[in-house]
């Protein structure tokens, strides 16, 4: 299997999952810190890690998946919107 079928694979898993998104750092984090709202975390291959650490941190420690994409599909799933890079499926409200 290439590596582009394992993410698309991984990204087609991802949408036909999907509630609701939210994108960027400080957003993706606090919902995480409210607990049980986020399933699963997209991060862009290549994400600065010192920007991402205590997210990815608190990720490891909720038991949340993270996965690297490529920037590109973020921009997809995001419409261009500035995502810093993450993103996360949430329960919806």
């Amino acid at each position: 299997m290439l590596m582009g079928e394992n993410i698309t694979r991984t990204v087609s898993t991802f949408m036909s999952e999907m509630q609701d998104i939210i994108w960027g750092r400080h957003p993706v984090e606090e919902a995480m810190e409210v607990g049980g709202r986020v399933r699963r975390i997209m991060v862009a291959l290549g994400a600065r890690e010192y920007g991402l650490a205590e997210l990815l941190d608190l990720a490891q420690k909720l038991h949340v998946v993270v996965e690297q994409v490529p920037r590109e599909r973020l921009d997809q799933l995001t419409r261009n919107a500035n995502h810093q890079g993450v993103i996360a499926l949430v329960k919806p409200w």
